[in-house]
């Protein structure tokens, strides 16, 4: 994650001289489409590591959140 993260926060800071948090949403959302395609142009930063790091956050954002009771998952 930490890794990923600052990656993240360097191409955005590389691509619109401001922080990725800063960014209005649909900036954004384009970063975000670009990192899953492996598009980001992040230089160290493969296109297959890309795709791995956003696999991996999608994947545990979908686990807490459909592994809160709420929505059925973790029963008692």
């Amino acid at each position: 994650y930490r890794e990923g993260l600052a990656a993240l926060q360097a191409s955005a800071l590389a691509q619109h001289r401001s922080d990725f948090a800063a960014l209005p949403f649909d900036a954004q959302t384009l970063m975000v489409v670009a990192l899953e395609k492996g598009e980001l142009g992040v230089p160290n930063w493969s296109a297959a590591a890309q795709k791995a790091f956003f696999r991996t956050v999608r994947d545990h954002t979908m686990q807490g959140y459909y592994g809160d009771p709420r929505h059925g998952g973790n029963r008692e």
